[in-house]
């Protein structure tokens, strides 16, 4: 930089020129900005970057600050990602758009100064790959490329299509380095910045440019003036100035200040004298262009040998060296080194090396064939010989070479060549013959049937015993047939069309052959291209696969109904979250809005409504899969009792007639009562739940129309059905509606809240009571469910079924006493706590059996025990045990979350008197309450 400035300054001297400072008009209506705005990329080094601290830095940065001080106008930057940095000029947030290529679409809505830097962006690919050699053998590579970039563009006319988008060049380089980025294509002064960064100037090798761009600043249509302005501040810099900067981040010439003055003065006696040659200089420079021309032409054929000869070093397999005969130096590639197990600087460039590595015993051969090319005898040299590794193991190698170079006089001056390693080739010669026995013997004894037929006749040339036994053939029999008489019909043009195509080892794949009797038999077969008795053959193994496909039918009708039932359950677990979740928020929700101390009393009743209505969509939901899990573990019992059929159908159809009504829906009946329904045999709870779930199912499902409810005496049976006119079941579904997790709206935007095990509760408890359930749908215009069941009358008087009134108890009629609430969970004893405290009980809270045990040591005119089952420290059946020992009258009572019938069992059979499950209703509790501690038990 410092000769190019003495330069300028003695042509100034030499040849005055008058210079005037260039300056663009601008319009008279521009005015000088107090600030403008910059939008730019932040991380293309070294022209602009982000440090350690994320400051700005770079070439630009220290320009704009020179051109700040010029034109005394501020300057504010908004670096980014470049295609944010893109946005924000395209929204007018920005001024100036800086390190901005020219583009024809970038043309349409900027205005572009005149070029200040050369940019090539070129193409990185990783040196395992090889055969890429310029951009457009890119085609089919997946290449990695910055967002905004008009590499992009670029890479799409040269048709690469699988282009990954980063949003910077670090995150390029990084995705390289990390192993997951093999070809990129970045500008090249941030890339050799990040490429030596991340040490992986070893690791990629350099092709293209894929194009050279220009960096230019850039303004929005219309701001040209500004444009002007501030080209015009840039030209205040001096080249000084200038060249200050771009020695700071590129570096400075090794040139010190202490040889400038000789410089100056050998310089003006240099200049006076070249001008003395310049007219000879001229004459010249006509032969100069003439020979420059032939000499760039055969440098450019002499580059492009050297880039083949790379490729071919880097992109073999093979070990490579070059032998000088004059000094005997030999240069080894590192393939060749390390085929040897050595690496770079364990070998010397000798010749030497290789002599002393031959295996004695191929040495003599190895010189014989080298002096025979070496004297003209032969035009390749070729020789195969061991070489010893540096484990002491031997390899064979195929070395082969030729002289390239000769001396004046005509003998050899220089040889290439190139070592192969064959060991695995030379391995499998010994071994064939002995194999060839074997295999032969092999084929003849297999168990597996195998033959040998001619390639382009498709004749049986051989075949073994195993083939004739499977297909009934004899041996003569087989060797008068084509291949194609083993196969069906309708196969036999498949089997020549693919066995036309098949080259060395081959899977077949299934046919149905024939044996001799005309059966069809499934055959898997393999196959390989061999030589036999001369001729161009292919040997064929069968397998009879008859009984396998018929499994593999099976299993996969098993697997489809596997994964169906899994898609069932997923759906199923999804619903089952909802309709949990869903209930808790509203009760968790509300709960928290009824903290607010200046809510009305009828918010709060509202409130209160909703919390209780969403707790008993909870507790319905729990008891379904409650319910269900007991049903598929087989704990559901059948108790039949003798019940009012009739009544009982009356009773659940009147539940629903106000949620029909309140949907505007028709109910319509055809109740055929029989008297002797009044005294049927049945489990009412099983009976009661296959009605309901069936009005409940018409109800959510039916918006317009009407519900028909029915039931008649067929024979021995009762016939149940409800008929509605809602949106269908679609036929495919109608088989699979009754299986568990299965629902007919198996998506989140299903319209209706439930658990959706109705139907298959339904169904278990008509199978447990002897019937059966069916369904008839049509999409969009209904649905009818049919129930029926035998029937079965009871020999004991008539039954009747009275609805349950609640029973009001007084606080007079209990025992004053102390009773022990037992359990684990604080907020569990304080809810039973404040039922019991109106009805003039003493509550002591125990949180485990252990303290239960050392209250009643301590208080000994204990009443009642209330325990729950599951707590720390000693468990409520322990604890009850342990009780029981020492006092056997004082009633306790279970209260658990554990709601199974063996449940209440297991704790009656610990020593409990009673059982109430979770969550505790308070009219149960009170009824058990008085059952034990009334002055007169009810």
């Amino acid at each position: 930089m410092k000769f190019k400035t003495l330069t300028i300054f003695f042509i100034l001297l030499y040849f005055p020129l008058v210079f005037t400072t260039y300056g663009q008009k601008t319009g008279s209506s521009f005015v000088k900005p107090k600030r403008i705005i910059i939008a730019s990329d932040d991380n293309y080094p070294p022209y602009i970057f982000r440090d350690e601290k994320g400051n700005l830095r770079g070439i630009l940065i220290d320009m704009w600050e020179l051109w700040q001080k010029k034109t005394g106008t501020n300057v504010e930057w908004k670096a980014t990602f470049w295609n944010e940095a893109i946005e924000i000029m395209k929204s007018g947030n920005a001024d100036i758009l800086e390190t901005v290529f020219y583009t024809e679409e970038r043309d349409q809505w900027l205005s572009f100064s005149k070029p200040y830097a050369k940019i090539p962006a070129p193409v990185y690919v990783h040196r395992t790959l090889k055969g890429i050699a310029e951009p457009p053998l890119l085609k089919g590579f997946t290449v990695g490329a910055k967002k905004g970039d008009a590499s992009i563009e670029m890479l799409n006319r040269l048709g690469v299509k699988d282009i990954i988008i980063f949003p910077n060049y670090e995150s390029i380089i990084k995705n390289a380095a990390n192993g997951n980025l093999k070809i990129f294509t970045i500008d090249e002064p941030p890339a050799l910045y990040y490429i030596y960064k991340y040490n992986l100037e070893k690791e990629f090798r350099q092709i293209g440019p894929i194009y050279t761009g220009a960096f230019h600043r850039a303004v929005l249509k219309g701001n040209e003036d500004l444009l002007a302005f501030v080209e015009n501040g840039f030209e205040l810099i001096s080249e000084s100035e200038k060249e200050k900067v771009i020695d700071k981040w590129t570096g400075k010439p090794l040139l010190t200040p202490m040889y400038s003055k000789y410089i100056i003065g050998t310089s003006i006696i240099i200049l006076l004298a070249i001008s003395l040659l310049i007219i000879f200089n001229h004459l010249l420079r006509k032969q100069i262009r003439i020979k420059t021309i032939e000499l760039k032409k055969a440098l450019d054929n002499l580059k492009q040998a050297e880039a083949r000869w790379k490729f071919a070093l880097e992109g073999t397999e093979q070990g490579v060296w070059d032998w000088n005969l004059e000094t005997n130096k030999v240069n080894y590639s590192t393939k060749w080194k390390r085929m040897l197990g050595y690496e770079e600087d364990e070998i010397s460039d000798s010749f030497g090396e290789w002599e002393s590595r031959v295996h004695p015993d191929d040495l003599q051969n190895a010189w014989k064939d080298i002096r025979r090319h070496l004297n003209g005898e032969t035009e390749i040299y070729g020789n195969e010989h061991r070489l010893r590794c540096k484990g002491g193991n031997y390899i064979w190698i195929l070395d082969r070479g030729k002289v390239i170079e000769f001396k004046n006089n005509g003998e050899p001056l220089r040889m290439i060549g190139t070592h192969t390693d064959i060991t695995y080739r030379k391995l499998n010669e010994q071994k064939l013959l002995k194999q060839e026995a074997i295999y032969r013997f092999l084929f003849e004894h297999n168990p597996a049937p195998m033959l040998i037929y001619e390639r382009v006749t498709f004749n049986i040339l051989a075949v073994n015993e195993a083939f004739c036994m499977e297909f009934d053939f004899s041996t003569d029999e087989v060797l008068k047939m084509k291949l194609t008489d083993l196969c069906i019909e309708e196969e036999k043009r498949i089997l020549v069309d693919r066995a036309s195509r098949l080259n060395g080892y081959a899977f077949t794949g299934e046919w149905h052959h024939l044996n001799k009797k005309g059966k069809i038999i499934t055959v898997l077969s393999h196959s390989h291209d061999i030589e036999f008795e001369g001729k161009n053959a292919r040997v064929l193994a069968l397998t009879d696969i008859t009984y396998l496909k018929t499994i593999e039918k099976e299993l996969i009708e098993a697997k489809n109904k596997a994964e169906e039932s899994d898609r069932f359950k997923t759906s199923f677990l999804a619903n089952m979250s909802h309709e949990i979740r869903t209930p808790m928020n509203a009760i968790l929700g509300f709960m928290e809005l009824l903290k607010n101390p200046e809510l009305l009393q009828a918010e709060k009743e509202n409130y209160i409504q909703i919390i209780e209505e969403s707790g008993k969509r909870l507790l319905t939901t729990i008891n379904d899969i409650i319910e269900i899990s007991k049903i598929e573990t087989g704990l559901v019992e059948v108790e039949r009792k003798p019940e009012n059929l009739n009544k009982i159908i009356q009773l659940n159809i009147d539940l629903f007639k106000p949620l029909i009504d309140a949907k505007g829906l028709e109910l319509k009946l055809n109740l055929n009562v029989d008297k002797e329904l009044d005294n049927a045999m049945t489990d009412r709870f099983k009976f009661e739940s296959i009605i309901t779930n069936l009005l409940s199912n018409a109800v959510k499902f039916t918006r317009v129309g009407f519900i028909e409810v029915g039931y008649y005496r067929s024979k021995n049976s009762l016939i149940l059905y409800v008929k509605d006119t809602g949106k269908g079941i679609p036929p495919e579904k109608l088989e699979t509606i009754f299986e568990p997790f299965y629902q007919a709206e198996m998506n989140f935007s299903r319209e209706h809240e439930g658990s959706g095990l109705g139907l298959t509760i339904s169904k278990a408890y008509a199978e447990m009571l002897d019937g059966t359930i069916r369904v008839e749908s049509e999409l969009n215009k209904g649905s009818i469910f049919w129930f029926s069941m035998p029937l079965v009358l009871s020999q004991t008087e008539n039954v009747t079924i009275e609805k349950k009134e609640e029973k009001i108890y007084s606080n007079h009629l209990i025992k004053p006493g102390k009773i022990i609430i037992a359990d684990d969970h604080k907020a569990s004893r304080l809810l039973l706590e404040t039922i019991l405290k109106p009805l003039g009980l003493q509550c002591i809270n125990a949180p485990d059996g252990k303290k239960v045990l050392e209250i009643l040591e301590t208080e000994p005119d204990i009443s009642l025990i209330l325990i729950d089952i599951k707590m720390p420290i000693m468990d409520g059946y322990e604890t009850v045990k342990k009780i029981r020992e020492i006092n056997k009258n004082i009633p306790i009572i279970a209260q658990t979350a554990y709601a199974f019938p063996s449940d209440r069992d297991k704790a009656i059979h610990s020593g409990c008197n009673d059982y109430i499950s979770k969550p505790v209703i308070r009219d149960e509790l009170i009824r058990l309450i008085y059952k034990y501690l009334s002055v007169k038990r009810i």
